[in-house]
């Protein structure tokens, strides 16, 4: 892989990370359409980190809050009551709910679904990601926006954390499924962007911390090489930075109808790739 692909593969991993988009997608097109070898797992730690560290930093006040939270339940557990629960306390059992279900889905059920033929097929992939897309279009319609981003309730926790499981074929998002599930739970779009985005930056770092332990930071970049190293950490950064200033400030409807379309398109894709496979 040249240094070239090496940086267009690190654009799209960061935007598929970071985007209700398919992650199968970006292989895909790589393959398919550019005919360019598959993307390295030491890019993906490299991107991990860089990802990680940007979670940490732009939500890092609510991140303090969270972990002032966790350390007040440690050491004083009737804390933890209704009647005497803060805001942060909540707030860091709500994204628990969230978090653990899907993690422990993306752990022990993904490495079936990728060694199944069946749940792989690209027919298969085009289907799943078909509904992803009408899964936030009638998200988004549904949406009465009723609750903001002080308003978590714990069953709502629960139901999108069960709808995130699905996150588990790498046709469905994890983001995406979380948009769609605070959106039927009829929460306010600022409260879609934090929380959705939160719970993707503690699924992005139990992805980086698998990473680190398994590849390395210093064997990946020995193997990328130094100068790739840095261009790869530079793109990565602006594209997370920016991903999520963007975001932030135009998280709406029509946000979600572009991701939609897209969505569609990408299902098509995956039917067109499979009938001219052999052309």
């Amino acid at each position: 892989m040249t240094t070239f692909q090496a940086l267009i593969d690190t654009f799209l991993q960061s935007l598929a990370k970071m985007l209700p988009i398919s992650d199968s997608a970006t292989d895909a097109f790589l393959k398919s359409v550019l005919h360019w070898p598959a993307g390295k797992v030491e890019i993906l730690c490299l991107i991990s980190c860089v990802g990680t560290a940007t979670f940490i930093f732009f939500f890092r006040f609510d991140w303090l809050g969270i972990l002032s939270a966790f350390f007040k339940t440690l050491f004083q557990p009737l804390s933890l009551k209704p009647t005497q629960r803060s805001l942060d306390q909540h707030t860091l059992i709500f994204m628990m709910l969230i978090v653990i279900p899907a993690a422990l889905a993306k752990h022990f059920v993904t490495p079936l679904l990728i060694d199944s033929e069946l749940a792989m097929n690209p027919l298969v992939e085009s289907a799943l990601t078909g509904l992803l897309a009408f899964g936030l279009y009638f998200s988004h319609r549904w949406n009465k926006r009723i609750f903001g981003l002080n308003h978590l309730k714990l069953f709502d926790g629960v139901l999108i954390g069960a709808l995130t499981l699905l996150s588990a074929h790498p046709a469905l998002p994890y983001i995406g499924l979380l948009w769609m599930g605070f959106a039927l739970r009829n929460y306010h779009y600022e409260a879609v962007f934090k929380y959705a985005s939160m719970a993707l930056g503690l699924m992005l770092f139990q992805q980086t911390f698998g990473l680190v332990i398994s590849v390395g930071i210093k064997p990946s970049i020995d193997e990328v090489g130094h100068l790739n190293t840095v261009a790869i950490l530079v793109v990565s950064l602006v594209t997370f930075w920016m991903t999520l200033e963007n975001l932030q400030k135009s998280l709406s409807e029509s946000t979600f109808r572009f991701f939609q379309w897209i969505n569609t398109a990408i299902a098509l894709f995956f039917i067109i790739t499979y009938f001219l496979r052999d052309a």
